[in-house]
């Protein structure tokens, strides 16, 4: 199975989890899941380039290979139950995986974010989660922002690009750690507590 065909698949079985998740266990787990996802961006370099020199001395480049397609699946799956931090997660894992320049990086996350978000969406439809107004509203702002970004990502040095994505998720992994457990509606898991 390709990388699409798995993150098509691994996105699916995300939203599945998630029709089947309580607020309460949702609101607990995501915190620990950006902060994950904001040290992997910050040290996936440094990472990386243990990885590589592990896998040429050991002569395990099958391993490391089959690493990276596991981690890109439970991203997936992942993005599939939260969406929300998936851009940081993909480029963390296009990072680990050796991606240096940051428009290769971003290319490869908008594919996988949309892959994985279609499929999720096509779940959400099936079971009749979807709130129009909202979804509609998301939409637009999303297709804007996506077109700006990377309209903008040409013209600003990739070391500004790396900085501003480094405080915005420290910002946003903040955030959740402050609300999480205190009922904020930041999530809509569609289980009741």
């Amino acid at each position: 199975m390709g990388h699409d065909a798995t993150v098509c698949f691994c996105g699916v079985v995300g939203a599945l989890l998630l029709t089947k998740t309580s607020n309460v266990a949702f609101e607990r787990v995501i915190p620990w899941l950006l902060m994950f996802a904001t040290a992997l961006f910050i040290w996936g370099n440094q990472l990386n380039k243990h990885l590589m020199t592990w896998s040429t001395h050991s002569n395990r480049h099958g391993a490391v290979r089959l690493g990276f397609f596991a981690l890109l699946a439970l991203i997936a799956v992942y993005g599939g139950f939260f969406n929300a931090g998936l851009g940081i997660l993909l480029l963390s894992y296009t990072s680990l995986a050796g991606y240096r320049t940051i428009n290769e990086m971003n290319a490869l996350k908008l594919l996988y974010s949309s892959t994985i978000s279609c499929s999720a969406i096509g779940i959400f439809l099936w079971h009749g989660l979807i709130q129009w107004q909202e979804t509609l509203s998301l939409l637009t702002g999303t297709l804007v922002g996506g077109y700006a970004a990377g309209a903008l990502s040409t013209r600003i040095p990739a070391a500004v690009i790396r900085t501003l994505i480094i405080g915005i998720s420290v910002a946003v992994t903040a955030y959740f750690f402050t609300n999480s457990g205190r009922g904020a509606s930041y999530g809509n898991g569609p289980t009741t507590q």
